[in-house]
């Protein structure tokens, strides 16, 4: 290990990695106690004006760190021996190259942990840096467990970074040409095929020299990647990402991120948010969205509507983001139905009570009824009006004469049903001083008149005409008690009477 330079404020406690082109220490602030990474160039500035150009550029590395994916760069400085530093975020947790050892990541995390070092990556061309050494080891973890990306390679220090990521290296910077956006790119893809596939992309064991492995990253194609549960998709974005030619590879790192966001979407996987300062640079046609229908069409909506109460109603209309259309009004989609007039036969009707007559006994057919009206014919309406009946009335007196307005088909009586008493009309002639009684003519006694059959009446009538006799009788009944126990009364008081 070099020994470290004196940093003032800072005390040094351990060595954490020592790469090709710089150290970095484990160094807690005398501050505040708080544990910080510092970065130590092994090559110093060559001059004053070398110094500038660096303190410059590491300027525009801490603003880029505050970037969610970038390590935070607290300041930059050169150390009194000389050597330029940088004063990091440190991040204890194990990065992806100890899990890549330890076992490897899924899938799923290997596409949330890309989309979003391609988020720092396009920030950072943004900003006009470029990184030159991706690779799994400068993929680091947070304390609170998410991906970071460090390692930038400062070009006026020196180009060791680089060197160590040979193996992630795009062909045309391998060849000697200057590194440009899209050799980040291939940086990208060639770290996503390592996290999926446990080993170098042209390097499967681990075995071969820098000259052997930069031969086959020249000429060889891109190998397959050796994972089943892959799609097809994947493996495409990787081959178009690790091509030869520049040109071939996605435009940029946003681009990259977004055909591993529809990989996602393939996936039925949550799609990891991509974080890009300023505006994303993709074309809206190369965003996968969800496009529902114009609502100008009427046939395209989907309405439900429950009718006929308008409370109940449920509508629901697919709008178009594009063009919105207006809340719906209450007469656009309720349907008010109105009911049919009840029909005549669900109506109660209240007869009026008529007035009984003054010679007639107490009729039953006369009484105030609900009667509910018939469902289509009113002609069938039941009629609780009997017709009279003189003959089934109890007559307490003697007989009268038939009404003039019986009703028709009934047969006259022939005589009266009283039979003529000649002598109490004759006792009757003496008591007024009448000497010449007429001569008593035979006593007749007329023959039973023709009943006439009864008329059929609804079950309502029926039942009252039942009842109705049944007081008579009752009230005959009564009658006769009384006049039995009244003839016993005046037996008793006049045998008491003799004795």
């Amino acid at each position: 290990m070099i020994q470290p330079p004196a940093l003032p404020g800072l005390s040094v406690e351990g060595l954490i990695h020592s790469g090709a082109s710089a150290d970095v220490y484990l160094c807690r602030r005398l501050s505040d106690g708080r544990s910080v990474a510092v970065k130590v160039f092994r090559a110093a500035p060559a001059d004053a004006e070398a110094a500038r150009a660096f303190l410059t550029e590491a300027a525009a590395l801490v603003a880029l760190s505050s970037h969610p994916a970038v390590v935070t760069i607290h300041h930059a400085d050169v150390a009194p021996d000389g050597r330029a530093l940088l004063v990091m975020e440190h991040c204890s947790r194990p990065g992806v190259a100890e899990r890549l050892r330890a076992g490897g990541l899924s899938v799923a995390e290997t596409l949330q942990t890309m989309i979003r070092i391609s988020g720092a990556v396009e920030s950072a061309h943004r900003a006009g840096i470029l990184h030159r050494a991706l690779a799994p080891a400068h993929v680091l973890t947070t304390d609170y467990g998410w991906p970071a990306l460090g390692g930038f390679d400062v070009s006026t220090i020196a180009s060791g970074a680089a060197a160590h990521a040979r193996a992630w290296s795009a062909p045309e910077v391998l060849a000697g040409a200057p590194a440009e956006p899209r050799s980040d790119v291939y940086g990208l893809a060639a770290t996503t095929f390592t996290l999926l596939a446990g080993t170098r992309p042209f390097d499967p064991d681990g075995r071969a020299d820098d000259a052997e492995r930069t031969a086959r990253i020249l000429s060889a194609p891109v190998p397959v990647l050796p994972r089943s549960d892959a799609p097809e998709a994947l493996h495409r974005i990787l081959r178009l990402g690790m091509a030869k030619d520049p040109s071939h590879r996605p435009a940029s790192a946003a681009e990259f991120a977004l055909a591993l966001q529809r990989v996602e979407q393939e996936l039925n996987l949550p799609t990891t948010h991509l974080d890009v300062a300023g505006s994303v640079a993709a074309e809206p046609e190369d965003r996968t969205t969800l496009v529902r229908r114009p609502a100008a069409e009427p046939d395209d909506r989907t309405s439900i509507v429950s009718r006929p109460e308008p409370d109940d109603r449920t509508t629901r209309v697919a709008r178009d983001t594009a063009s919105p259309v207006p809340a719906p009004r209450l007469e656009d989609r309720t349907m008010l139905v109105r009911r049919p007039p009840a029909e005549p036969e669900d109506r109660t009707t209240v007869v009026p009570r008529r007035q009984p007559s003054n010679d007639a006994g107490p009729e039953p057919e006369d009484r105030t009824m609900l009667v509910r009206r018939p469902a289509a014919e009113p002609e069938d309406r039941t009629s609780l009006v009997q017709r009279p009946e003189p003959e089934d009335r109890t007559m307490l007196r003697g007989a009268r004469p038939p009404r003039a307005d019986a009703p028709t088909g009934r047969a006259a009586p022939a005589a009266s049903r009283t039979a003529y008493d000649p002598g109490a009309e004759g006792a009757q002639r003496l008591a007024y001083g009448v000497r010449d009684a007429l001569p008593t003519p035979p006593v007749q006694r007329a023959a039973p008149s023709p009943v006439a059959p009864p008329i059929p009446t609804s079950g309502a009538a029926s039942h009252g005409r039942a009842r109705a006799r049944l007081r008579r009788r009752l009230i005959l009944l009564a009658a006769g008690t009384a006049l039995v126990l009244a003839a016993t009364i005046c037996a008793i008081v006049l045998l008491a009477t003799a004795g």
